[in-house]
């Protein structure tokens, strides 16, 4: 009688050990909506729900934007966890219709204060915009969600989003009037140099004008660690220690489970042989 005991006892203990070891895998990638309901080593894909403005229209595709104008982008899991935080914020960036890169103000409710506001990131422009003009604000592909696994990138085929929208107003004309020489003439000129022509004078404004704007973008980029459309935001190191060590630990997990399993399915071979031992 003791001894059946006692194996009645090893059995129910193996079984809580194995629920307990199938479960914590599980829970490890739940987060109240925040990815939960995935399978062991499966994330479902981060996506963007919407981009509206202050008054609930939304901004994609949107004309008569104001210059100013505050963007709530909804999306479908955590992305404002204060560890991937630093790094999100990489991932947006606003283009003029010439490909410059404006300044972006992000800002963001802690899901520790408001548990329902986790999903939601709020981006205005840091200065007016220009009226009258197109803008493309662009959303890399790493945007990662809270459970360390759930990127942009797998809703968007890896491309990330890009929405595209033009402001309220007449665009600024261009002042191209012809150049007027006052005063005494330049040195070069009364050395008796040739004057360049209009035309000249043109092209190498717009020459002037068109590397400068590339130099801006480039020293932007080398700078802040952003990209243009296309490209991805580079994680920083801590974050990528971080995401190796979460997958380290789900692998440790998932082999643990696996070994647990076996030894169930050991157990229960071994009790019925017993009995049917006993019986014979």
């Amino acid at each position: 009688m003791r001894h059946r005991n006692t194996g009645q006892r090893t059995g129910l203990l193996m079984l809580l050990l194995s629920a307990l070891l199938v479960v914590l895998p599980l829970a490890a990638y739940g987060d109240g909506g925040d990815g939960s309901g995935n399978t062991q080593g499966v994330f479902k894909p981060l996506s963007l729900v919407s981009a509206t403005l202050d008054d609930g229209t939304s901004v994609i595709d949107a004309e008569n934007v104001s210059l100013k104008p505050k963007i709530t982008m909804h999306f479908d899991k955590n992305v404002v966890y204060l560890i991937y935080w630093e790094r999100n914020k990489r991932c947006f960036h606003l283009y003029d219709e010439n490909g410059n890169e404006k300044a972006l103000n992000l800002s963001k409710i802690d899901d520790t204060v408001d548990f329902s506001k986790r999903q939601y990131i709020w981006v205005e422009p840091a200065t007016a915009l220009s009226p009258g003009t197109n803008y493309k604000l662009y959303v890399a592909p790493d945007l990662l969600a809270k459970n360390g696994g759930s990127t942009l990138s797998m809703s968007t085929n890896n491309r990330g989003v890009t929405i595209e929208f033009k402001t309220a107003g007449e665009k600024k004309a261009n002042n191209t009037g012809s150049v007027v020489s006052t005063g005494s003439a330049p040195a070069a000129a009364a050395a008796g140099s040739e004057r360049p022509s209009a035309d000249q004078v043109k092209e190498q404004s717009n020459a002037t004008v068109e590397d400068t704007a590339e130099s801006g973008v480039t020293v932007a980029a080398n700078q802040n660690n952003e990209v243009s459309p296309g490209g991805a935001a580079a994680p920083s190191e801590a974050d990528t220690a971080k995401v190796a060590a979460f997958e380290e630990g789900l692998r440790v997990q998932n082999e643990v489970a696996v070994g647990a399993g076996i030894l169930l399915v050991g157990w229960v071979a071994v009790e019925v042989l017993r009995r049917k031992r006993k019986k014979g």
